[in-house]
């Protein structure tokens, strides 16, 4: 039985955790194969499995041995292949599985979750009528978390910058994960990418409203002012206060000066980054 499989990893990774390890591809495979079973119960039994082998016996491997490389590519490929069409059925708990990979595995600095992976994700976030968006969204909500939003979003880009005026922007969903997910990261990357960004929608919003083009301009009022509700997040627990807090300080002192529409989402987040960072 997989559950009794697990409990015997569980006990090996504590005694020899590359010998649990070298074992784990094959069991993972196991569950895998369960997916595409008629069971409602099995599939759920084996997403359980493969949830609690990540945590209890992958996680504890993660940083202890270079040569672990191999194993924990191999296991995030099989999780990977529970996306095909043939396991559909049971996507929800690929989606949740997947979720706990991203965030065990997708550390920077290994490259075991690819950029290929995140875009594959996006894609399927794309797909006409597709129904597991909260689950995707966690997915991908988990490697903002552990891969950063400069890794992710260099991987799916948001795409706001088309020279032509858009009405459809269909990675706007990105901002709204980003303000669930992010924090413990570079406040630097909002100051030199995302600030900029909504400078640049924000000016693009009262050249249309000018033009009479009012639904547009709304629509790009609305993106930048997304992107700045993402701003508490990066203020929590930034890593690189010292260096990135002196560049925006200017920046959001007249923000709260000359837009009032800003100044709640300001005061949040200078309340985060002295609370968080005492």
């Amino acid at each position: 039985r997989s559950s009794d499989l697990e409990k015997a990893h569980v006990c090996l990774q504590k005694e020899n955790n590359r010998l649990c390890l070298s074992h784990l591809p094959l069991l993972f495979s196991k569950c895998l194969s369960y997916l595409s079973t008629s069971s409602s119960a099995l599939i759920q039994t084996s997403a359980n499995v493969m949830r609690s082998l990540l945590e209890n016996c992958v996680e504890p491997c993660v940083d202890k041995s270079p040569t672990s490389s191999e194993f924990l590519q191999r296991i995030f490929n099989i999780i990977e292949t529970g996306l095909k069409y043939r396991y559909q059925s049971a996507w929800d708990k690929v989606l949740d599985v997947l979720r706990v990979a991203i965030r065990v595995l997708g550390k920077p600095g290994y490259d075991i979750v690819t950029p290929k992976s995140i875009q594959s994700l996006c894609s399927l976030h794309e797909t006409p009528g597709f129904a597991l968006v909260g689950e995707l969204r966690a997915a991908v909500g988990a490697a903002f978390e552990t891969m950063g939003p400069r890794i992710v979003l260099e991987a799916i880009p948001l795409g706001f910058e088309e020279e032509e005026v858009q009405t459809n922007f269909p990675r706007s969903w990105l901002l709204l994960v980003m303000k669930n997910h992010v924090h413990h990261t570079e406040l630097e990357y909002f100051v030199d990418t995302l600030l900029p960004l909504a400078a640049r929608l924000r000016d693009k919003a009262v050249a249309l409203s000018e033009k009479g083009q009012l639904l547009e301009a709304k629509l790009y009022e609305q993106l930048q002012m997304q992107i700045w509700d993402v701003l508490p997040g990066f203020c929590t627990c930034p890593t690189d206060l010292i260096k990135s807090f002196k560049r925006i300080a200017k920046v959001l002192g007249v923000a709260l000066s000359n837009r009032s529409d800003l100044r709640t989402v300001i005061c949040r987040s200078l309340s985060l980054l002295i609370k968080k960072n005492r």
